[in-house]
């Protein structure tokens, strides 16, 4: 899995997430089914795309305006 952001995940049933980004103090919740193949990490199989939702995410949390 590729993200430069560590994260703790939740696993949940039939492809459900919830995804931790502790440094960036947000949640991410993904609803719904997998998609891809699980590929096993460190003892878990999480989906290959679950690095690109933190990833993504990221992006926009730096883009916010600063207050």
């Amino acid at each position: 899995m590729d993200s430069p952001i560590p994260f703790y995940a939740m696993l949940g049933h039939l492809g459900q997430r919830v995804l931790v980004l502790a440094e960036e103090n947000a949640i991410i919740v993904r609803l719904g089914k997998q998609k891809g193949l699980p590929t096993a990490v460190e003892g878990f199989y999480l989906e290959p795309d679950l690095g690109q939702y933190v990833t993504e995410v990221k992006k926009i949390l730096d883009n916010l305006p600063v207050e």
